[in-house]
Formats: structure tokens, C-alpha cells, sequence
């Protein structure tokens, strides 16, 4: 018997009558033979994919009705988890005074692009693209779990399940494309709305020079899809996604926001205090080594301690190991290998400096020098290569010019606020030395907090003027959010800001500190701590909203 036979023999076992799913099952069934072969023939290209070309998806939007048979059908056969997509439905709609309403479904899955964004920036190297077939197809096995692709691809098309700590997407079912049978979605779409089709590759570059696949979706020229929409309809100018209007925050990264300020913190801190203290040697010999010790030790320690924050973020922490492997590609083991660069220098450095302590020999500082200098150009590196993972992302918000001054305002202001800090609790004063005076830096240090934070918070709050947006831009999104569902995160950044950046460092510099009458040791040494806790504090706020408010194009139906 086949499959209707079963269904009967079940149903007369347990005493029932045939549900409404398994009589249009059993209906279909009864059909399905007589046109079946001829039906899968038509969904799959005549002939395979040969050099210069690739497999892609062609979706008639005349003939899909929204059902979401594409969806079930892709769900079930790769047994994805509750809430994990790999095709989705988005509809479309449009309408004015002259031309008809609109309302247009639109399937979406993987575009196995020509240039996939995800494999470039993938660091554990766990995508390909089949040289025969041109699908891009990500290995489980080699996944650490980082999520970078869903930030690279345009298309959201990655999906992180949390549950096996990997990300995974469409492969086009190259196991059934290999039988010649076409993708689940394909077969099970009652109107024959999908199928698979050869391109070339100057097909798709063409293609991709006239904008987008969809109103409001993502620029082509980007990653140069291969899927193709056709529709005979005359669509209304003002066609858009269905949520277009939604404002809605993206995902806060917490364990990317502390990693990317302590590392930030920790290379700028290092940087000043290696260019002060040998400014300092070239001036004079009777250099107190203690107090840039201690700096350069607890700059290394928050920069290791940001390092460590970052495997948090992983789905697969135990792989980590392999985040280097993509560094041909991807600027995160870019990242990943200055830090490391500058781990290694600032910790000779360190060991050297405490080693070679009171010893003056030529060699020896040159070697000082050497490794001074290994730890602050491989950290500048590794600074540079964070600006440009966000930037290779393509995001609106995340342009190169307003990324490199944010990350390098954020190395300054905590660099300095930690410097501040080490130098009034290992001053002098501070350690017993009633007859001393703090050095007049700690003004200069001040001066320097105060004048960073202010063009911070002023270049933050500049993006508020983007609400008078006569159109819903990117930016005008993300004024929307901080005036919005992020009001009270804003207004807390702007809080720790104002009071660890303006109003202690002006609290200080209102007292002469640095002559005879002046603040206390303990209180001032208090107050250059509490002040660089705030800003600090204020710091990690703001790079979670940086995540928070990267809006960015998106395909129908794609649910954030």
C-alpha cells in the first residue's frame, strides 16, 4: 500500500475519521503521480551549473501566494529548532491615489551571493563557496560560534542557535540537488513559485549594477546575489516592506562592548604612559619607575581581562583556538592577532622594566624601547583592525570616518582617565611623602579628560538632529531609538559621562591641588578613581548603544 494506505490503516486503528490534514494530504497524494516527474523537471535548469556559472534561486512573485509551504518544508527537512529560519516570508505593499494597491508576498533564503560577505569575514574559516555548483555552504564542524556573520551578511541570512552554539543557513539542499531533485522549498510549493537556475556570473554582476533585489532591500552591489525576483505586476513607487516603519534595536553584544573598552582602554593607557615616561627620561635621570610600573601592569591586566570577555561572546568558546585561521579574509583575526601582538610586547615590556630595574645600560634600553614600541604599534594596529570589522559590515551607521573617531576618542578618554588615576594613588603624597606635591600632570591629565568628553558626548548627541530626517533614514532610525526604547540607556550614558568626564575633573581643577593647602592626598586620589569608574561606566554604555542602534537595510520579512 502507499502512503494513503498507511494513513487509513492508522486512522481505522485508533478509531477516527480522517482529519482535515490528512484528507487534503491523501487528495494530493492521489494527484501527485501523474504530473510529479514532469512538475520537478521544470524547478530544476536543464542543464548543471558549468565553469562561469552557478546555481541560484528564481522566484516568481506572480505565482507565490504567501502560504509559507517553502518555510514547513525547509524547516522540516533540515529538523531546524523552534524559531530558527532559513526561509522566510515578508510581504510587500504600496498603493497611492493612482496606481492600485499592492500587497506582495515574497520568499527569501541564502542569495548565494558571487561575494559572499559571510565567508570573507568568517575568522574560523567555516565557509565555502562550491566551485562547481556556486553555493555557499557553512561547516558546522569548523564554527566557533561568533556570530560575525550575521553582521557581515546584509541579508541577516545566519541564524546563531544558541542551543548547539553555532550559526547555520541555507544550503540550497546541495544533497538533493546532487540526486537530481530540487530544494525542499522548491517541491513543496504548490504554485511552482521557486526553482533553480543557472547564472553566470556576468549575469549577476549586471544585475546587481541596477540597485537592489527589492524596494528597501540591501544595495547588490555589496555581495552581487544570485537570486532573481521576477513579477509581470507595475509595482507603486512608494512600494516598501510591511514593517518598514518599525524601529526596532538590534542586539547589544555586552561581551563585545566590554572587550572592545577595556582593549581600547588598555592600549591607550599603555600608549601615554610609555610616551610620558621616556619624555620624562629625555628631560631628567631621577625618574620614579614605580608609578609607570604600576600604570603599564594594570593597563596589561584590563587589557588581557577585555581579551578574555571576548570568548564570552562565543558559541563554542573550547574553539577559539581557530579564530586566527581567516586572516588572509577577515579583519576579527586581524583583531585578534594585534591584541595578541601587543599582549606579548606590553608583557616583556613590563618584565624588563621591573627585571632591569636600576641597571643603566645602553642595550638595556634599547631593548626597553624596542618592545615599548612592538606593544604600541601592534596595539594601534589591533585598534585599527576593530574599526574596520564594523566598517566591513557595511552598515550605515558604521562608516569608517565616524567608527575610527569613536574607537580612537574612546582609547584617549580612558587612557588618560586610567593615567589620571595611577598617578594620584602612587604620587608621592599619596604614599607618605607629606613634604611632596602632586606633579602638576594631573591638571594637564584633567584638562584632557575634560575637553575629550566633551566633544564625545558632543558628537553622540549630534546624531539627534537626524529626527528632522524628511525620510526614515538609517540615522533618523537610530535618533528615533535613543529618544525612544533607549531613552533611559541614553540618558544613563549621558549621566556617567557628564559626572565622571566634566564635573570631577572641573571639581578638581577648582581646587589648586598642586599647591600648599590643597586637596587631601586620599580624597584626590579618591576622586581620580571615582572619576575614571564613571567614565568607564559611560563608555560601556555607549559602545552598547553603538550595537544597539546599527540599523541597517533588510529584506521583507526578516524579523530582528
Amino acid at each position: 500500500t502507499g502512503m494513503d494506505g498507511i494513513v487509513n490503516e492508522v486512522c481505522e486503528a485508533q478509531g477516527r475519521e480522517h482529519t482535515a490534514v490528512e484528507t487534503f494530504a491523501i487528495a494530493g497524494l492521489e494527484q501527485a503521480p501523474a504530473h510529479a516527474e514532469g512538475t520537478y523537471r521544470t524547478l530544476m535548469p536543464a542543464t548543471p551549473a558549468v565553469p562561469g556559472t552557478q546555481y541560484a534561486f528564481e522566484v516568481d512573485l506572480d505565482a507565490c501566494s504567501g502560504c509559507g509551504s517553502c518555510v514547513a518544508a525547509c524547516h522540516q527537512k533540515n529538523d531546524l529548532h523552534p524559531g530558527e529560519l532559513w526561509r522566510r516570508v515578508g510581504y510587500l505593499v504600496g498603493g497611492t491615489p493612482s496606481e492600485p494597491a499592492l500587497l506582495q508576498a515574497v520568499p527569501s533564503a541564502c542569495h548565494h551571493c558571487l561575494e559572499p560577505a559571510c565567508l570573507h569575514g568568517c575568522p574560523a574559516v567555516a565557509y565555502r563557496k562550491d566551485p562547481e555548483t556556486g553555493i555557499v555552504i557553512h561547516s558546522d564542524s569548523d564554527c566557533i560560534g561568533c556570530q560575525y556573520c550575521t553582521l557581515t551578511c546584509p541579508y541577516e541570512v545566519p541564524h546563531f542557535d544558541r542551543s548547539l552554539g553555532i550559526v547555520r543557513k541555507c544550503d540550497m539542499c546541495q544533497d538533493r540537488l546532487a540526486a537530481g531533485e530540487p530544494p525542499a522549498c522548491a517541491q513543496a510549493c504548490p504554485h511552482d513559485a521557486i526553482r533553480i537556475t543557472a547564472v553566470s556570473a556576468e549575469e549577476v554582476r549586471f544585475a546587481s549594477e541596477s540597485g537592489s533585489l527589492l524596494p528597501a532591500a540591501p544595495d547588490s552591489k555589496y555581495t552581487l546575489p544570485s537570486t532573481r525576483y521576477r513579477s509581470s505586476k507595475k509595482w507603486p513607487a512608494n512600494t516598501l516592506p510591511v514593517d518598514y516603519f518599525a524601529v526596532r534595536p538590534e542586539r547589544g553584544h555586552w561581551s563585545l562592548a566590554v572587550m572592545l573598552v577595556l582593549t581600547q582602554m588598555s592600549v591607550g593607557a599603555f600608549a601615554l604612559e610609555y610616551v610620558r615616561h621616556w619624555h620624562m627620561q629625555s628631560i631628567t635621570t631621577d625618574v620614579n619607575v614605580t608609578g609607570p610600573t604600576i600604570h603599564w601592569i594594570a593597563s596589561l591586566l584590563l587589557g588581557i581581562l577585555g581579551m578574555s570577555a571576548s570568548v564570552l561572546h562565543l558559541g563554542r568558546p573550547e574553539r577559539a583556538w581557530r579564530a586566527w585561521k581567516g586572516w588572509r579574509t577577515s579583519w576579527l583575526s586581524r583583531e585578534i592577532l594585534g591584541l595578541a601582538l601587543f599582549a606579548t610586547f606590553a608583557s616583556l615590556y613590563v618584565f624588563a622594566n621591573v627585571l632591569t630595574a636600576g641597571l643603566e645600560l645602553q642595550e638595556i634600553e634599547t631593548l626597553q624601547r624596542f618592545l615599548g614600541l612592538g606593544a604600541v604599534a601592534s596595539g594601534g594596529a589591533a585598534v585599527f583592525a576593530s574599526v574596520m570589522i564594523y566598517v566591513a559590515t557595511h552598515r550605515p551607521l558604521w562608516t569608517f570616518g565616524r567608527t575610527a573617531i569613536d574607537f580612537t576618542l574612546t582609547a584617549a578618554l580612558l587612557g588618560v582617565a586610567l593615567t589620571l588615576a595611577v598617578t594620584a594613588t602612587t604620587s608621592p603624597v599619596f604614599l607618605g611623602d607629606l613634604s611632596a606635591r602632586p606633579h602638576e600632570s594631573l591638571r594637564r591629565l584633567c584638562l584632557a579628560i575634560l575637553a575629550l568628553t566633551g566633544v564625545r558626548l558632543l558628537l553622540e548627541a549630534t546624531l539627534l538632529r537626524h529626527l528632522r530626517d524628511a525620510t526614515m533614514t538609517p540615522h533618523r532610525r537610530a535618533a528615533m531609538l535613543l529618544t525612544g526604547a533607549l531613552s533611559m540607556s541614553f540618558v544613563r550614558r549621558i549621566f556617567f559621562g557628564v559626572l565622571g568626564g566634566l564635573i570631577l575633573p572641573t571639581l578638581l581643577l577648582a581646587e589648586p591641588f598642586w599647591a600648599d593647602g590643597g586637596y587631601h592626598p586620599v580624597f584626590l586620589a579618591a576622586a581620580s578613581g571615582l572619576a575614571w569608574a564613571l567614565v568607564t561606566t559611560g563608555e560601556l554604555l555607549s559602545r552598547h548603544l553603538f550595537f544597539l542602534t546599527s540599523v541597517a537595510p533588510q529584506m521583507p520579512g526578516v524579523q530582528r
